[in-house]
């Protein structure tokens, strides 16, 4: 209850695709309903949702709101934190792609206001999730920096949302429908890793 998970990825590893699949579980193991923000025009398909609820009829749950720049974006978590009491998610697709495409961060000399914009959408999420007692999943986009031991794929944010989100899922393409999913500082398994298929019918552990 009452926290944040991260799921990051490059394009194509199954981010959203994840977060239809939690949408629908919640849904159907809980009652919802399901708060999704959606921060990317036509990310949310209704059809998807209905391929993996199957004969369930998840949708009447499932609540969308639309936030396509950082004020509607910043605007949603204190709708939901006023208008709902008892939410069993909130998905929020993407949190970091909006900064990523604002002009006011897009020279050096603006990461500081950038980190001071996303450190108030952070307080903002807490507060909702607070209020709500519920988790919320939000999925980010990564950049490269590379190291002498690793690929470098980083969660777009950096140190702040790092150290913001109780624990993380860096997703990546293995081959096919198959993908791999790296659970990062999780309070009780710690680091481990495991495999999915992304199908029609959603998402499986291998």
């Amino acid at each position: 209850d009452g926290e944040i998970v991260g799921a990051y990825g490059s394009d194509g590893s199954g981010k959203t695709q994840l977060a239809f699949q939690l949408a629908v579980e919640a849904v159907k193991n809980d009652g919802g309903p399901v708060i999704w923000i959606e921060t990317e025009r036509s990310r949310f398909q209704s059809e998807r949702i209905n391929n993996i609820a199957g004969k369930d009829n998840v949708l009447d749950d499932i609540y969308r709101i639309k936030a396509y720049d950082l004020d509607t974006q910043y605007q949603s978590y204190i709708k939901v934190k006023e208008n709902f009491d008892d939410v069993s998610m909130v998905i929020v697709d993407s949190l970091t792609a909006r900064f990523r495409l604002s002009e006011k961060f897009d020279e050096r000399s603006n990461l500081s206001a950038r980190s001071s914009e996303l450190g108030k959408h952070i307080n903002a999420m807490e507060d909702m999730v607070d209020k709500v007692g519920c988790p919320c999943l939000v999925t980010a986009q990564v950049y490269d920096a590379p190291t002498q031991y690793s690929s470098g794929d980083m969660m777009w944010g950096g140190s702040l949302l790092k150290h913001s989100i109780i624990y993380k899922l860096y997703m990546k393409n293995s081959s096919g429908e198959t993908h791999e999913v790296t659970v990062e500082q999780h309070p009780a398994t710690g680091n481990n890793s495991f495999h999915i298929n992304i199908n029609d019918s959603g998402v499986q552990e291998v």
